[in-house]
């Protein structure tokens, strides 16, 4: 055999190897990428947010006491003394205080609930929780 014929043969399998590893590898990218959702934009961003507590004639004040910043748009309240959403666009910080409740709330054996809603996504979390 020419001496040519020969290598080319030899460099066909080396090409072939290389390519079966490249189509190996960039496969495998793809299932580890869908599999551990590398590269998402999904992060948790809930806020950390520590409460204190205070019942007076029919009303809660929830006094934000430390953590992260909140829109009040994005917080409601769950429960018997629960006035909805706190509609504001201000933001709630370390010693602004909210009001629950309407002058007649009554949260014996009850639990209050400061609910954050993710205005980006459907995702919500408790911030906060009154027990009496």
């Amino acid at each position: 055999m020419p001496r040519g014929h020969m290598d080319s043969r030899g460099a066909s399998s080396v090409v072939g190897i290389l390519l079966l590893v490249a189509v190996t590898v960039v496969l495998g990218a793809v299932v580890a990428t869908f599999t551990l959702d590398i590269g998402s934009e999904s992060t948790n961003d809930t806020p950390k947010v520590g409460w204190e507590y205070e019942y007076n004639d029919g009303d809660i004040q929830a006094t934000h006491d430390s953590g992260d910043e909140v829109t009040g748009d994005a917080l409601s309240v769950q429960g018997s003394c629960a006035v909805g959403s706190l509609s504001s666009t201000d933001t709630v910080s370390s010693g602004d205080t909210i009001t629950i409740g309407d002058g007649t709330c009554d949260p014996t054996g009850e639990n209050i609930k400061i609910i954050w809603n993710d205005p980006v996504s459907d995702n919500s979390a408790i911030l906060g929780e009154f027990e009496n």
